[in-house]
């Protein structure tokens, strides 16, 4: 079985969809808000988002706010047969000001 998967179609169950449990929301300014910045990076088997990059993002100047943020993140990892798995993962945040 290969690092994120093993890549025969079928030969497994799909995975659980992983969530976030504990969540760091940094402050942003009103132009950002209810704009969405897309990244992807790899969620581990521990719950850790690594290896995060800006795919999609209505300003720079929130990539590294929103980037160091997701690398404090806690998720319940997606789970295979019961059994934590490191998963590619891309997601969608839309973002809001408090």
């Amino acid at each position: 079985m290969g690092k994120y998967g093993n890549g025969r179609a079928g030969a497994q169950k799909q995975p659980t969809p992983p969530y976030a449990t504990l969540k760091q929301i940094p402050e942003l300014t009103a132009i950002c808000a209810h704009k969405l910045i897309v990244i992807s990076g790899i969620l581990t088997a521990d719950g850790k988002l690594e290896q995060i990059s800006v795919k999609k993002s209505p300003d720079p100047q929130v990539n590294s706010l929103v980037t160091d943020a997701l690398s404090n993140w806690t998720f319940q990892p997606s789970l295979i047969d019961g059994q934590p798995v490191a998963l590619k993962i891309m997601m969608g945040i839309r973002l809001f000001t408090r």
